[in-house]
């Protein structure tokens, strides 16, 4: 079966990248076709090549002054420009004639990194997305149509995101950075024969449009915001790469969990304890109505109102319930993405933070909480839950639940 890797572009994000890369090696998964765009093209030019220390090391020197003379960090992202287009192109044709923003250290960098010998002679495939100005067109150039002392500059052509660098030439054609035309290539790698493809996406929606849920496609999503697209702040691209590890390492089994890495090892423990949480919440819902018009009531909203709530479109899938409502609540805590997860002692931490007066994320459950403590919920129900989020709701009835095991 062939596997390609397709990479998004996203400049100083694509740390991220080699993370996934890093643990794509130690899980041994091979691949025999490599797609990218922008900062993927180079990226996958160096999978190519087989140099991933190379690819280390170019990561962990990178600064925006290896970038561009006067190099500094950007604090917005190219989604701005690759929206905006069309207006673009009356700007661009004007800055066409201008040098622009100096890049010669960035060529520089190209030209030692790309060993071409190398990138000829493997057995993988490869191609890359740029766009042809000012058509806006894609152009997606294969390893078999590139000539020897090319690489660089085609790589140039796919990672020329305008407006901070200029235009780049090829033959006469201008082209502009593939994030214009495809800034994630899946396409591009089944066109060259993949017949599964692993998709590392720069960006959390990167996947709205297309390939979502296709069975062929291997998603791998950040499971954070990346930040901007140049920017070089050192902890940053440390934590992208990091975070690219253990999101690959999630995505592909060796951990499980939503978006957050859990330990195989504590399963069985969180299923154990989501299960005995839906029991109690089940029991309490279904306690016989206190009244005539109680039980007409309840018979009208259903039986479980709450627990309907907080299953609504959920796949029915008791680790996936678990984990997604694991998830919500380390996300509220601000959990850091970037780490593994012991499932024992990290139910040990939620308890703790959920019995606690002092964390200002779960006021709003607490006082949902207090309304909940009552006999019967479903008198509330109607006029205090629909106020609350549905991460509200879940919280509130964890609380209780934990003052009956304190009980």
């Amino acid at each position: 079966m062939k596997v390609g890797i397709a990479l998004a572009g996203g400049g100083s994000k694509g740390s991220y990248e080699v993370g996934a890369w890093k643990a794509l090696r130690e899980l041994g998964v091979s691949f025999d076709i490599v797609t990218g765009t922008s900062i993927g093209a180079v990226n996958g030019a160096l999978m190519v090549q087989g140099d991933y220390d190379k690819a280390v090391r170019l990561w962990q020197t990178a600064t925006a002054e290896t970038i561009m003379n006067h190099g500094l960090n950007l604090t917005h992202d190219m989604d701005y420009y690759f929206d905006n287009r069309e207006q673009l192109i009356s700007f661009a044709k004007d800055y066409a004639a201008s040098r622009g923003a100096d890049i010669s250290p960035y060529r520089a960098r190209l030209d030692a990194e790309l060993d071409e010998d190398a990138f000829f002679a493997s057995p993988i495939d490869f191609a890359l997305v740029t766009a042809r100005f000012p058509t806006m067109q894609m152009a997606e150039l294969r390893k078999a149509d590139m000539r020897r002392g090319s690489l660089p500059q085609w790589i140039l052509a796919s990672s020329s995101c305008f407006p901070v660098f200029p235009l780049c030439e090829i033959d006469g054609q201008s082209y502009i950075d593939g994030g214009y035309a495809d800034n994630l290539p899946i396409g591009a790698a089944f066109r060259l024969g993949a017949e599964r493809v692993i998709a590392v996406a720069l960006k959390q929606d990167a996947f709205s449009k297309k390939y979502g849920n296709h069975p062929l496609v291997t998603r791998i999503i950040p499971s954070r915001p990346l930040g901007p697209f140049l920017d070089f702040e050192r902890s940053i691209l440390d934590r992208n790469f990091t975070l690219g590890y253990v999101d690959t390492m999630r995505v592909m089994g060796r951990y499980f969990g939503r978006t957050y890495a859990l330990r195989p090892e504590g399963r069985e423990a969180l299923l154990a304890a989501a299960e005995r949480y839906l029991l109690w919440l089940l029991r309490r819902e279904l306690a016989p109505a206190e009244s005539a018009v109680a039980a007409v009531l309840d018979r009208v909203r259903g039986e479980t109102p709450l627990t309907e709530r907080l299953l609504d479109g959920r796949s029915g899938d008791l680790c996936d319930c678990a984990c997604a409502a694991v998830d919500a609540l380390m996300e509220t805590l601000g959990y850091a993405h970037e780490r593994v997860y012991d499932v024992p002692a990290l139910l040990e931490e939620l308890r703790a933070a959920l019995r606690s007066e002092e964390t200002p994320a779960l006021e709003g459950a607490r006082e949902l909480c207090a309304v909940l403590r009552r006999e019967r919920w479903t008198a509330q129900l109607q006029q205090r839950v629909p106020t609350h989020s549905a991460q509200e709701v879940l919280f509130a009835t964890w609380m209780l639940y934990l003052e009956r095991e304190d009980a």
